[in-house]
């Protein structure tokens, strides 16, 4: 979905989104330059809720950069390149 440069690293960040007999979910993937997944957030959807892809795809990028132990500023640059490839509504 889009990319970012991460102390000095280049990373992609990709979404998957799933509905099966689990219930619905969106995953996060922070990729590096050779594809290899070297991060990831899930969010699950409660049954009782809408799925919203959106809502689904905020959790689980926070939940995959909260893995990576950045500071402040570096977190804030990712997310400002997710808003620019997916503005608030």
């Amino acid at each position: 979905m889009f990319a970012v440069d991460i102390n000095g690293n280049k990373y992609r960040v990709t979404f998957s989104h799933q509905t099966d007999s689990e219930g619905r979910y969106t995953q996060c993937f922070i990729k590096d330059n050779d594809e290899t997944t070297v991060y990831e957030g899930v969010a699950e959807c409660n049954p009782n809720d809408n799925y919203v892809k959106s809502k689904g795809r905020k959790i689980a990028l926070a939940r995959a950069l909260q893995t990576m132990n950045l500071d402040r500023e570096v977190r804030e640059n990712v997310w400002n390149k997710y808003f620019s490839r997916c503005p608030k509504k």
